[in-house]
């Protein structure tokens, strides 16, 4: 692991395309920033960092015949190890809310932003990129946040949390490349938050629906029984969970 440790910067992720733009970059190049002042979530929401206390980090993965197809396999991947490497420093009760937030219990923990380049029909590289609250204790009135601290009861050490998590995310990426996207699947969808229990959800038009989360579709759409007992797929944009 190469890591580029940096006090404050906009964006991991974008400092991470930047310089993968301008030189050629080795597999597992991670850049981990102090602060991080316009970290990116899924549906552009901003991540807020609190300095020193949040670990926001980006890492870049190299590839090779993983197909444009199949993307959402690196969702999958990585969530897990995730959830695992929490899972082995004692954190429990992890899960995932459709498609990449961390959530510990009921209170959002963390995020994944993951963006692939592509290359004749392929995946040539991706920057992956993790938010996790730490330690902190402050959430400027953001009643559905939750620290590691808050919620395990100790403070952790970030550096050693980057080179687990890195280390994770790259067994579960060469699981995946050895052909176990099925079974990375499978184990995602165990992760998911609020599976199998009725939720409310707003479709796109903000209609509010009661509906149940059964899984995701091999390109990463949520499935979600509702009412009627049909199976309805929904994309990124397409449906908001309340909870």
């Amino acid at each position: 692991m190469k890591l580029i440790k940096l006090s404050a910067i906009d964006s991991t992720n974008d400092y991470l395309k930047k310089i993968s733009n301008e030189s050629h970059l080795e597999d597992n190049t991670v850049v981990w920033a102090e602060s991080q002042l316009q970290g990116r979530g899924q549906r552009d929401a901003i991540w807020h960092s609190e300095e020193g206390k949040s670990l926001t980090f980006s890492v870049f993965k190299c590839f090779s015949e993983t197909k444009v197809l199949e993307q959402f396999s690196i969702n999958c991947a990585v969530s897990i190890a995730v959830k695992k490497t929490l899972n082995r420093l004692g954190v429990n009760d992890i899960k995932i809310k459709w498609p990449n937030d961390i959530m510990a219990g009921n209170h959002k923990l963390g995020g994944i932003l993951i963006e692939n380049r592509l290359r004749e029909g392929s995946i040539n590289n991706s920057i992956i990129g993790i938010g996790l609250n730490v330690n902190n204790t402050d959430f400027h009135n953001l009643p559905k946040a939750i620290s590691l601290y808050q919620h395990h009861g100790m403070k952790f050490e970030i550096s050693e949390l980057i080179s687990l998590l890195v280390e994770g995310i790259t067994a579960e990426i060469e699981r995946l490349k050895a052909g176990g996207y099925e079974n990375l699947k499978q184990d995602y969808e165990t992760l998911l938050f609020r599976k199998d229990v009725i939720t409310v959800f707003n479709d796109r038009n903000q209609v509010r629906f009661n509906g149940i989360v059964r899984g995701v579709t091999n390109d990463g759409q949520l499935r979600v029984e509702t009412e009627d007992e049909s199976i309805n797929t929904f994309g990124l944009k397409e449906i908001e969970m309340l909870y």
